[in-house]
């Protein structure tokens, strides 16, 4: 779906659950636009945004999100998504100003803030949020993060996994991470991607962006996607010293 309209969808009931679409935000006339849109619900029961892919072609126009909840009200469920490129001025990935909102399994990439939070009770869980100005500014409300990667230091440990441990070359962590970042391919390279059985367990997710079951291994993988590639039959860490022959059956 390509649009120029201010807000292409926008969700003003609970009981709502929209699935798998593909969303490009194009040039228009207005500031302060969203893609999604939660807002003006009397209706406390959950929604779910999921299994989406939501780019940005406005660059010029200021305030735009991809996803905008700003509902006292909404109870809303944000998860396996793709979002990038609200690189413009006062662009944001996902923006969180109001309501009940929980965001998993999401890739948030190439915008200038990638999650935005000036209110409301937002819970982070198993984000890849990078190559974003700011990964995460959250400036009001009340805030839980736990098995997100970012590039920004935010903090390497259960709550924030460090993509790009080098901060002088991040594009060679990006590149550790992801099967090809800069064509937007946003899988999981392999299973020494940083995000690879590095995510908490999420009863109400069982699958990816594109349908593969969660956990597919050991453990749920943090962003979009499950990596799906089989697994060498031995696996090790650390050093090998080999003296003799050695016969691998």
């Amino acid at each position: 779906m390509l649009s120029n309209d201010s807000i292409p969808l926008t969700i003003s009931n609970g009981q709502v659950r929209v699935e798998g679409l593909q969303i490009a935000l194009n040039d228009g006339s207005s500031n302060s636009r969203s893609a999604v849109y939660f807002n003006n619900s009397a209706d406390t029961a959950p929604s779910y945004f999921t299994h989406a892919i939501i780019k940005n072609n406005d660059l010029d126009n200021t305030d735009l999100a991809a996803i905008y909840i700003n509902d006292a009200n909404a109870q809303t469920y944000i998860y396996n998504n793709l979002v990038y490129s609200f690189r413009g001025t006062s662009q944001f990935g996902i923006r969180a100003n109001n309501g009940l909102a929980y965001v998993d399994n999401n890739t948030i990439s190439s915008s200038t803030v990638g999650v935005y939070q000036t209110g409301g009770t937002l819970t982070l869980r198993n984000n890849a949020i990078f190559n974003n100005t700011t990964d995460l500014s959250s400036t009001g409300g009340s805030l839980t993060a736990d098995h997100n990667a970012s590039d920004d230091s935010i903090g390497a440990d259960s709550h924030w996994i460090n993509i790009s441990s080098d901060i002088t070359n991040e594009t060679k962590g990006w590149n550790i991470a992801f099967t090809d970042y800069i064509n937007y391919d946003f899988t999981v390279r392999n299973m020494f991607s940083p995000l690879y059985d590095s995510g908490v367990t999420l009863s109400t997710i069982t699958s990816d962006i594109i349908s593969t079951r969660r956990p597919t291994y050991d453990a749920y993988d943090v962003g979009a996607y499950e990596f799906t590639n089989p697994r060498p039959a031995y696996r090790g860490e650390g050093k090998l010293q080999v003296e003799g022959r050695v016969k691998i059956e």
